[in-house]
């Protein structure tokens, strides 16, 4: 079994905050006085209203959320599958690094994650990170849902927004005209897609024929994971990615990287 570590900002859609509102993003041009120079892609999103709270869904065997410790800051709690934790971001003199705020081990499967700031005084998300056992597959579901089904377009692996690397590690598919296949450890696919104006900034994903799951496009900030799966199994596997509502201009980057088989 190897294991894959992935790494995601606070601007990530993956991420999601409650209430809107109640949250607010700070990046090297608006740190109005604080520093975030050692925070991962210069970054963080921090709030100061009791009970405003974020979720995440990972599928892995460790957590670890970084975040900041302040003079200001106070205590949080992190609900991992309904087990609550109470721990503390303050500290007594502002750090211009981000601090490891909470860590746990845990079965390989999918979790849910809910951080809640417990009072009126500050706290702040820069960076989730989780680690997934790859190779053995297990059946996976997808709890959210989305009712509505708008058009979808389809891409062929010929087509321009697709690259392959190296390209010599990709070979077609032998029984069908599209597709193509790759043993080689570390070989990537990208496929890019822009969103012009009155395009959209929510968009949804759906794996396989499950039911789609929405993100929102409108927090990042810089390059982000817009959607994360693992342990797919042996097989073909199919991606929809449809637009929700209109907004404002993004351009994304899908990046695919190839894990090796386990006998």
């Amino acid at each position: 079994m190897f294991l894959l570590n992935t790494t995601i900002d606070d601007s990530s859609p993956l991420i999601s905050y409650a209430p809107v509102e109640g949250w607010k993003a700070y990046g090297l041009e608006d740190l109005d006085g604080l520093n975030s120079t050692g925070y991962y892609q210069g970054s963080f999103t921090s709030t100061w209203n009791a009970n405003a709270f974020a979720t995440f869904q990972f599928n892995g065997t460790s957590l670890s959320i970084y975040g900041g410790r302040r003079k200001a800051y106070g205590n949080f709690t992190v609900t991992l599958d309904d087990v609550n934790s109470t721990l503390s971001s303050y500290s007594p003199n502002v750090q211009d690094s981000p601090s490891l705020l909470f860590n746990a081990q845990v079965q390989q499967g999918w979790h849910k994650v809910k951080i809640s700031n417990d009072g009126t005084t500050g706290f702040d998300i820069d960076s989730i990170s989780w680690t997934s056992g790859m190779g053995n597959a297990s059946p996976s579901s997808d709890p959210s849902s989305f009712d509505n089904s708008p058009p979808s377009i389809t891409y062929t692996d010929d087509m321009s927004e697709f690259s392959w690397a190296p390209t010599a590690a990709w070979r077609r598919n032998s029984e069908s005209s599209n597709g193509r296949t790759t043993s080689s450890i570390g070989a990537s696919m990208n496929f890019t897609f822009e969103v012009r104006p009155n395009f959209t900034s929510s968009y949804s994903v759906a794996l396989d024929g499950s039911s789609p799951r929405a993100f929102s496009a409108n927090r990042i900030r810089s390059t982000a994971i817009l959607y994360y799966a693992d342990n797919l199994g042996p097989g073909e596997h199919t991606i929809q990615i449809h637009r929700i509502v209109s907004g404002s201009t993004k351009r994304s980057l899908i990046s695919i990287t190839t894990t090796p088989e386990q006998a």
